[in-house]
């Protein structure tokens, strides 16, 4: 049967060669033996948990195109990409920052005639259009203060004539994405076939407003399919809208992906297994230490007690084992030199008194 005292003998001499030496050794061993088994168990638990990464995507994108368009750009930007993980979730937010068309005019200096596009805005609907009709909310215009520097970063020409005001930021908001009521009276007449509460609006409306109101992807044209007096409500129905005219949009997004990572029970076993040296020199500073000072843990051959031996543990070990090694094997060779001579000594001794010289014989007379 094993006893216990043998038991603790080994694992004290396992976890460090120098605990035996102490007269507490086995207390030692035992204490930062257990230390190392529950803090590896307790490392590998905490590294097993799960973690959420969250990375953010944003930013601008200026699209050029019909209400079709603009439809497959949004389309595709909401949906999930097919190498999403199945542990990850996908947020996306997206909002209208900024619209425009194009306006082109033809115009002769001298003999020569000019066709430029000039960049005008086109009103888009209410917020509220899309709720009533349940677009996606990417089409939404984008609160002023979401907006930042973005308005004096992007300067477009044209428009304080045309919408009376001093700087771009305001006509996009006033006109293009808050509408202006005062500047296009009963423009939301439009739409007054989805939300009805504009349909008093139509009475304000001028008997012009199919030439002067510019909508975003209707045309101005009677003979055009997708003409003023068209309205798009069905957000799957894109029979008239592929033959819209062309605007721009800028979209703000954010895309937020928030994924679960867990970890193997291999990769967490093996970053535990890192820390539990840590671990080990801790609790042994400490508890050699407590020992030492309390004088409880004294060296077996009466040397002085050195915390620095026991925490230094192994590698120390190895160079006291080398050096006792050569103070023995120096003492065995001065004991060696030591017989040989006493020996020598003792051999010419005895030849000495073996041999004696002869004695002289006197004669009488």
């Amino acid at each position: 049967m094993v006893h216990l005292s043998s038991v603790l003998d080994k694992l004290a001499a396992a976890i460090n060669p120098f605990f035996p030496r102490y007269t507490c050794g086995k207390l030692l061993g035992l204490i930062v033996g257990l230390a190392m088994v529950g803090g590896f168990i307790s490392l590998t638990i905490v590294n097993l948990r799960c973690e959420e990464v969250v990375s953010i995507q944003s930013g601008y994108d200026t699209v050029s195109a019909n209400w079709a368009g603009h439809k497959l750009f949004v389309d595709n930007l909401l949906h999930d990409p097919p190498d999403l993980p199945e542990t990850a979730v996908r947020d996306v937010n997206v909002c209208i920052a900024g619209v425009f068309t194009r306006n082109d005019q033809e115009f002769s200096v001298g003999q020569t005639t000019i066709q430029e596009a000039l960049v005008d805005i086109c009103l888009l609907p209410p917020n509220s259009f899309y709720d009533a009709t349940n677009f996606p909310n990417a089409f939404k215009t984008c609160q002023r203060s979401a907006l930042g520097d973005m308005g004096g970063a992007a300067t477009v020409g044209g428009l304080d004539a045309v919408v009376g005001h001093a700087n771009w930021e305001d006509a996009v908001f006033d006109i293009g994405l808050q509408g202006a009521e005062s500047s296009f009276p009963g423009y939301r007449c439009k739409w007054a076939s989805a939300v009805s509460e504009w349909a008093g609006d139509c009475a304000n409306r001028p008997s012009d407003h199919a030439e002067r109101y510019v909508y975003c992807g209707y045309s101005r044209n009677p003979q055009a399919p997708f003409y003023d007096s068209s309205t798009w409500t069905d957000y799957g129905d894109l029979s008239t809208v592929f033959r819209g005219t062309t605007f721009s949009l800028i979209y703000q997004y954010q895309i937020t992906t928030t994924e679960r990572v867990c970890p193997t029970v291999t990769s967490a076993i093996g970053s535990a297994q890192g820390l539990v040296s840590s671990i080990e020199l801790v609790v042994t500073l400490i508890v050699a230490t407590i020992l030492i000072k309390l004088g409880y843990g004294k060296p077996k051959d009466g040397s002085v007690p050195s915390i620095t031996d026991v925490v230094k543990g192994p590698g120390l070990f190895q160079v006291f084992e080398r050096v006792e090694a050569l103070e023995k094997k120096q003492a065995r060779a001065e004991s060696s030199k030591e017989s040989i001579a006493l020996s020598a000594l003792q051999s010419t001794n005895t030849c000495v008194c073996s041999n004696p010289l002869p004695t002289p014989a006197y004669q009488d007379g």
